[in-house]
């Protein structure tokens, strides 16, 4: 599988903000899903952290670690779907944000 999103599974600026606009959201702890159903072959998705994180350094990393938990659970989710995720609480482990991913998928009932 390809570890980086190919430009089919990213979703655009515009795509992001109709996500943001007026897809259904769900949180757990410290992190929070936005999710629309969409009628396309794949499932496009899209990373954000705020700044009030911390510096860019830190941004980029979480974003990297949920990047790669995303494409670890990627197999479970069913094609149609477009996901922003969004990120709240810094030095959170890999295997922490995996379990974090997969509980918050299966509460909206599609992973």
């Amino acid at each position: 599988m390809r570890r980086n999103p190919t430009k089919r599974n990213r979703l655009t600026k515009t795509e992001f903000k109709k996500v943001l606009r007026t897809g259904a959201r769900s949180r757990i702890a410290d992190m929070k899903i936005i999710y629309s159903k969409q009628y396309l072959e794949q499932v496009r998705f899209a990373v954000s952290v705020g700044k009030k994180y911390g510096n860019a350094v830190e941004r980029n990393r979480a974003k990297r670690v949920l990047r790669e938990a995303y494409y670890t659970v990627c197999e479970s989710i069913p094609h149609g779907y477009d996901l922003v995720m969004i990120v709240y609480e810094k030095d959170i482990s890999f295997l922490t944000r995996c379990t974090q991913l997969t509980a918050l998928l299966k509460k909206i009932k599609i992973g």
